[in-house]
This record gives structure tokens, sequence and C-alpha cells, in this order.
């Protein structure tokens, strides 16, 4: 899958997906929608308006703002009997998150106690997932016009670039480790003996996979975590989720189905005046299906400088250092203490280059209607046609799903 059509339908469909890796599946109803632009409205607008009109005589606008709040966002989900995320109703979206991962929790809790030790359940309405940045919607033109595409500002922290330049917000992770301290189940691990406090960690995640990544190609990972078998009890309550088992089964075809979809006329006819039109401005036209790759050979080497100094040997006198003889605390409290790198002077100067590049050409693009804010309604009605489509072709797969749950 492309990274155009990653970056809408991972709004539109993957915060679903990956919720569910952090919490199983409601059991609820289906969700719904006030939003009339999720579905295709021209026949259903008709035929509300001759149902509406003619037996009993009611308003038609009244069936109209009925079929409103019943319109799906995703078929599938409908199916599978999940809600599904919606990106415009942040406030519904957080709700649904909380409360999955709510059961999420009640299911680690209960694996735990079963394996002889303690767990408490977190409360998730302590994590915003749908927070938005600096107070902007995420696709909005105010976003656009801060964060472009959201590669090169979004690359580097901005305690990393420093003042002049955009970085993301990580003084959130100095809130997480606060939070981490206070759990009581950390609290709980660590007054652990060190081999119970080992087994109780194995017990939560699961052993990890031994893997010599840098001896491994991509395909090779890819493959063996296709076939790797996930333990521990965080992993256990994931596998009990309806929407994991789904994409597990129907992963592959789901694939197609976004290639398909990606490929239809409408989508390609929309791009190529996009960009018909970015050009007449005058700018570069950069699509997001290509952000990521036009500045990705220039951030490179940034990482690498900026990064690459942990993996320098003795890099602050590492291999003078006992870590098996030392705890989680101290190991932290070490690497803390590790002189920070910096992005260079001429990496400073490029980057800013880089950042006015990529936010001059976002907002061209924008302007000429491109972005998930300006194409949302029909990344929408394209994305409900083609699901449904694909319950249809898959009916007697996906009954015979149904029966084995």
């Amino acid at each position: 899958m492309t990274s155009r059509t990653k970056l809408f339908l991972a709004v539109l469909l993957s915060l679903a997906l990956l919720a569910s890796a952090c919490g199983s599946g409601s059991s609820g109803d289906a969700a719904t929608s006030t939003d009339s632009d999720s579905v295709s409205t021209s026949d259903a607008d008709s035929e509300g308006s001759e149902g509406s009109e003619g037996s009993d005589g009611s308003d038609s606008d009244d069936s109209s703002d009925a079929d409103d709040e019943t319109a799906s966002i995703s078929p599938i989900s409908d199916f599978l009997g999940v809600p599904s995320f919606d990106p415009s109703n942040p406030e519904e979206s957080q709700a649904i998150f909380e409360q999955q991962e709510r059961e999420r929790e009640e299911a680690i809790a209960l694996c735990m106690r079963a394996e002889g030790f303690e767990y408490t359940p977190r409360d998730p309405s302590e994590y915003n997932f749908f927070e938005d940045d600096g107070g902007l919607e995420w696709g909005s033109d105010e976003w656009v016009q801060t964060y472009g595409f959201g590669v090169t500002t979004q690359s580097f922290s901005q305690s990393e670039v420093g003042d002049g330049l955009i970085g993301y917000d990580d003084s959130r992770f100095e809130d997480f480790e606060e939070e981490a301290e206070e759990d009581p189940n950390w609290e709980y691990q660590e007054s652990l003996p060190e081999a119970e406090r080992i087994a109780y960690e194995e017990t939560l995640w699961g052993e990890e996979p031994d893997l010599d990544f840098e001896a491994m190609t991509e395909e090779e990972i890819n493959e063996f975590y296709e076939t790797f078998e996930w333990t521990g009890c965080a992993n256990v309550a994931n596998e009990d989720d309806i929407q994991q088992q789904f994409y597990t089964e129907f992963g592959d075809a789901m694939g197609e189905m976004y290639e398909a979809m990606e490929a239809d006329p409408r989508i390609v006819e929309a791009q190529a005046k996009i960009e018909e039109c970015v050009v007449g401005k005058g700018v570069e036209f950069v699509s997001e299906q290509d952000a990521w790759e036009h500045w990705e050979d220039q951030l490179s080497p940034m990482r690498d400088r900026l990064y690459g100094a942990f993996d320098e040997p003795n890099f602050g006198g590492q291999e003078d250092v006992d870590f098996e003889a030392m705890t989680d605390e101290e190991i932290n409290d070490f690497y803390e203490s590790l002189p920070q790198p910096e992005l260079t002077a001429e990496d400073k100067v490029l980057l800013a280059e880089l950042q006015q590049e990529e936010i001059a050409i976002a907002v061209a693009n924008a302007e000429c209607g491109g972005g998930y804010a300006n194409q949302e309604e029909l990344y929408r009605e394209l994305l409900v046609e083609y699901e449904q489509r694909f319950l249809e072709d898959n009916a007697a797969a996906l009954e015979a799903f149904q029966a084995a749950e």
C-alpha cells in the first residue's frame, strides 16, 4: 500500500486496528456517525425523500437527519459489531478508546492474577489518544500551515531542533515518565526480587524474539514476524479481540481492496487536477504519497549524526558499565546522564530550508483541494463503497469466520 492510501486509511480505518492493539473490541452496537459525508448520499437522500413524504406525510428533513445519524463509517466495523473511530469526532472516539482499553486492562489483570502476580488495571482516561497537536486539528488548514505534510517538521523533537525550527512536542514524554513512576504496577514490579521481577515482565509482555536485525533483510524480518507467536498477558488480551482475528485472516485481501480503491478513477482524476493546480501556482508538486521519500534522503544523514553517537563504541563510557548488575532505574539514570547529541549548525540551516519548502508545497496542495481535510469526503464515500463490496464478494468466508467465533 502506498503512502497516500496509508495517510487517509490510517485516519479512517487504522485507528480502530491500532486501538484494538491496545484494547479489546467492544461487543456493543456498531458505531454511528452524525457526518452525512461518510457515505454517498445521492441515492440515499432520494430514497429518504420518497419514503418520508407519501405514506405518513412526515417532514422529509426529519428522515434525512435520522439517516445521517445512522450513516456507516465502516461497513466492516458494522459487520464485526465493533465501534468505528471517527476522526471528525475526537470526543466520541476517545470514549470508544477508553472503553476498549478498560476491557483490555481487565483481561490483563485476570491473566496476571492467574499466574500469581498482582496487576492493577490502569485508568485509560489519563491518556488522550486523540489529542490535537498544539490545539490544531490534524489535517486542517491551520495544521498544514504550521506543519506542512508533517515530514520535516515532525522528524525531530522541539528540544532537538531548538528555537526557530519546528519539531514535535517532546514535553509529553516527561509526563509519561512521571506517570510511569506513579503507576502502582511499576511500584509493585520494582519491589520484587530480581528473579521475580524478570518473571513478572515475561508473564506480562512475553518473551522477546531473539533476532539479529543487522544481519537480516527487511523481508526476512517481516517473514519472521508473520509467523511469530507472541506470548504474555498483554498480547493474549489482544488475541481475543475480533478485529485482530479479522485482520489476521483477511489482511491480505483487505490490502488488495485498498490498492484497488487507490486506483479508483475518481481518486486518480482528483489527484491529477490537484497536481495541475499546484504546478499552475508555480510551486513544485509533491503529493502526500511521495512526501516522505522526497525529503528522506536529506533527513536520514541528520538522524544518523544525531542518534548514531549512541551506537559508537564506549560512548559515554558504556563499555565500563555492568548493566546486568544494574536495576532498570539505574540504567535509565545512566542513559539520562550521557551527553545529548545535537544537530549541527549546518543541519539546522538545511532543515530550515526543507521545512519552508515543505510548508509551501503543502499549503499550495491544500489550496488546490488536496490534503485530508479536503478529500475526506471522497475517501469516506469510496471507503464505504469498497468495504461493502468486500463484504459481498467474501460473503461465504465471512460467514464461516462468524460461525467460528
